[in-house]
């Protein structure tokens, strides 16, 4: 907002991992685990960039 401008392009990793087959509701922690084997630290998840 500040810039008044749209980052491009925006992937949403939700909707695209549901299109492949895979659950609405996976999230990015856990497509994360399952292709690469590292597990997220969720404690930032909610940080105030």
């Amino acid at each position: 907002n500040t810039f008044g401008i749209m980052p491009q392009p925006l992937i949403d990793t939700q909707i695209l991992a549901a299109f492949a087959g895979r659950p609405l509701s996976w999230g990015f922690a856990a497509m994360v685990e399952e292709y690469t084997g590292l597990v997220i630290d969720k404690s930032e998840s909610r940080t105030d960039w």
